[in-house]
């Protein structure tokens, strides 16, 4: 099984190739969670369908 690789916050809020703005992902993560890309990808749109439709996604 391949090891997939885990980010720091500031590693995602600081890439250039996740999109998003510094502040979106700085509202959207956590300081004391490491992330896959794919995980941060999940709480971005997460967070973004929540603001759209204005609730909680379970």
């Amino acid at each position: 099984m391949e090891k997939m690789e885990r980010f720091e916050k500031n590693q995602v809020v600081d890439s250039k190739t996740m999109g998003y703005t510094r502040d979106l992902w700085n509202a959207v993560l956590k300081e004391d969670r490491l992330y896959t890309k794919e995980e941060a990808k999940r709480e971005m749109e997460k967070y973004l369908n929540k603001s759209i439709n204005g609730r909680e996604n379970e």
